[in-house]
């Protein structure tokens, strides 16, 4: 039989047979940088990578197509008072020169560093503290203890740090771990390719100077004076300028070119280029059908990618909400103790207008009756002004039902006159069916449970309250089988009728 669990970590750092718990601060385990010899500062370089950047403003563009909100936790006093709190903050700029996607768009960069900070500076506004600026600050600025905690590299301590409170910093991680407390950086899966396209560049751009332009090669005889050879070999100068030469008429000039060059196929040096794009592309965004593909795909393997896209963006939308509650968090916890804080959310304008108008249509259909200020906030309609008649939109007016050609009446007045008053006898011989007698005997064998309480002398509301569990007692097969042959009869009786007047 095992022992009850005693308090503590086992297999923590302290056991760590490693170093971990000698030391103060924990190194960034980045394998791609410790392998390169680089820094962070090389992501400002693979950011600066045309291509790259072009994959980034993708991001951020798909980012902003979404509407950040503000939703109060319930409809109590104190939840709705920290909700209002919260709301003013969101109703001025984060900090000076800023706004609320730049400071949305620098906390969601955390995928690609693999961490962002944002510094809160508070502030007291009569008997609120909130916050005066939200601030983007560096990463080099940041580090992690032996415990995992997150430090402050200072003046006084730029080697182990100060511990970095909470109230103060928000940090957003791109999946951190216990071994890399620093999170995973996207850019650092790009920067070998970052390498390779730049040497790829390098080569391309020499083998276009030498070799953009097909190369002229002089044939003289033997014997020829090197006088002579100098002569033919600065004409041949020349001609590459000036696309033209004079020789003499026992000397030769063969153009010469490479394979692959004059766009017979792609070059070595183009398609490394390629891989490269792609192979960031694929690290940045999760798909490379949206940039640069050489060759058209499927309509299926295009959604695919997209749908790939489309779920890690969401990701970076919920990682960023995340972190914004953090901040609401702090403001309700200094403000209206014992609140609930309200939470941030990410929702398509679009598509959220659509899913909350089908929502209110339900609620109407059951009876409800909503605020129409609500409503027409929350789907972003502007009410019309009750004093003003020509701010308000009329209802468009139904055309009348077109009337047939007087011909055609006065040819239906005679046919009805000529059948003795009957327009449609077929029709009215299925009018004149009478089923009485089947239907009542169907309706008391339909109805026999429910007839059955009633004899019981069930009061009228329990009966009603009933009736869900009553229904799948009740036998519908026999109207079912009626129902099916009036409509098949209906049906043989109106073909037989139409080929008997195909004129209609």
């Amino acid at each position: 039989m095992s022992t009850l669990p005693t308090p503590g970590e086992l297999a923590g750092r302290g056991t760590d047979p490693r170093f971990y718990a000698s030391l103060a601060m924990l190194p960034n385990p980045d394998t791609v940088l410790r392998k390169s010899g680089r820094s962070e500062e090389v992501f400002d370089v693979i950011e600066a990578d045309s291509h790259v950047m072009g994959e980034l403003r993708l991001i951020r563009a798909d980012l902003q197509r979404f509407t950040h909100t503000l939703n109060p936790a319930s409809d109590s006093a104190p939840d709705q008072r920290a909700y209002q709190i919260c709301r003013s903050v969101l109703d001025r700029p984060p900090a000076p020169g800023l706004t609320w996607n730049d400071t949305i768009w620098n906390i969601g960069r955390a995928p690609f560093r693999a961490r962002s900070y944002h510094e809160i500076v508070w502030t007291r506004s009569g008997s609120l503290l909130l916050p005066e600026r939200l601030l983007d600050r560096p990463n080099r600025r940041f580090g992690y203890g032996s415990q995992g905690e997150l430090r402050l590299l200072t003046r006084e301590q730029p080697m182990f740090g100060v511990p970095a409170e909470e109230a103060y910093f928000l940090q957003n991680r791109h999946m951190p771990s216990y071994d890399n407390p620093y999170g995973v950086a996207l850019l650092s899966s790009c920067l070998w390719h970052k390498m390779f396209k730049d040497a790829g560049f390098r080569w391309f751009v020499k083998f276009c100077e030498r070799f953009g332009i097909p190369y002229p090669v002089g044939k003289v005889p033997r014997g020829t004076g090197e006088k002579e050879a100098d002569e033919l070999y600065e004409a041949l100068e020349e001609m590459v300028e000036a696309s033209c030469a004079v020789i003499f008429d026992d000397e030769s000039i063969e153009l010469h070119e490479v394979k692959g060059a004059s766009g017979g196929g792609k070059l070595a040096q183009h398609l490394l280029i390629e891989a490269c794009n792609a192979e960031m592309s694929k690290a940045l965004s999760s798909q490379t059908l949206s940039t640069e593909q050489p060759g058209s795909g499927s309509r299926a393997a295009a959604e695919t990618a997209r749908g790939r896209s489309a779920d890690v963006n969401e990701g970076d939308r919920n990682s960023i909400a995340y972190t914004l509650d953090q901040l609401w968090r702090l403001i309700t916890q200094f403000n209206v103790p014992g609140a609930n804080p309200p939470t941030s959310e990410f929702a398509s304008e679009e598509a959220g207008s659509k899913d909350r108008a089908e929502v209110y249509g339900i609620f109407l259909e059951k009876g409800g009756n909503p605020s129409r200020k609500a409503m027409a906030k929350d789907l972003a309609i502007v009410l019309a002004d009750p004093n003003d008649p020509e701010d308000q939109m009329q209802p468009a007016a139904k055309a009348p039902p077109a009337l047939p050609p007087p011909g055609l009446i006065a040819a239906a007045a005679a046919e009805f006159a000529q059948s003795g008053g009957t327009l449609f006898p077929d029709q009215d011989a299925i009018d004149d069916v009478d089923l009485s007698a089947e239907l009542q005997g169907i309706s008391a064998q339909l109805l026999r449970p429910l007839l059955e309480r009633v004899k019981q002398g069930v009061d009228p509301a329990e009966l009603l309250a009933d009736l869900a569990s009553l229904y799948p007692q009740m036998d519908d097969r026999a109207l079912e089988n009626l129902l099916a042959r009036v409509i098949f009869i209906g049906d043989v009786w109106g073909r037989l009728s139409a080929g008997d007047n195909p004129d209609g």
